[in-house]
Formats: C-alpha cells, sequence, structure tokens
C-alpha cells in the first residue's frame, strides 16, 4: 500500500498546540537529543506529514505520544462491567 500523503497538517498542527495549551512545549529548560533512525522511516514521515524539518518532526512526533488519546483503551478496560440486561433503550 502506497503511503497517505498528509492533505493538510492540521492534525500535526492540533498535537502542537494541545502539547503548548498543556505546558509542555515553550520552556525555557529544553533538551538536546539525537538519536539514529531509518531513513525510510524519516523519508516516510515527512512524506506524510509534509514537514521538512526533522526538529519539527520529532516534536510533532513527541506531542503526539505525550498528548495521545487513551479512550480506545479504557473503553476496552470496561468490557463486562456494565449488567447486560441493563436496559440502554432511550
Amino acid at each position: 500500500m502506497p503511503p497517505r500523503k498528509a492533505t493538510h497538517r492540521n492534525w500535526a498542527d492540533a498535537a502542537l498546540d494541545e502539547a503548548q495549551a498543556l505546558g509542555l512545549l515553550g520552556d525555557s529548560s529544553s533538551v538536546a537529543i539525537s538519536a539514529r533512525v531509518s531513513r525510510r522511516l524519516l523519508d516516510a514521515a515527512k512524506e506524510r506529514t509534509g514537514v521538512r524539518s526533522s526538529q519539527k518532526l520529532l516534536l510533532i512526533a513527541l506531542s503526539v505520544l505525550a498528548t495521545r488519546d487513551d479512550f480506545g483503551e479504557q473503553l476496552l478496560k470496561r468490557q463486562g462491567s456494565i449488567d447486560p440486561f441493563l436496559d440502554l433503550e432511550f
């Protein structure tokens, strides 16, 4: 399956906005990091997001991880906790 191209960067910007709102970005105590990653992984991520800067791509990735919605996990944890005979009709 060919990689999906981002038609817009709304989701990436939303991740950065949420991280900013939570106070996770923009503080004066930034840390420099370095890592070796697969060129194909990096290129695919840049292609999908439309981001050219490796630094911004890393900020987006970390923001997505740090602000990840765990609704699905929480829902699955509740499996079997509702009485099967409970009338849920409205």
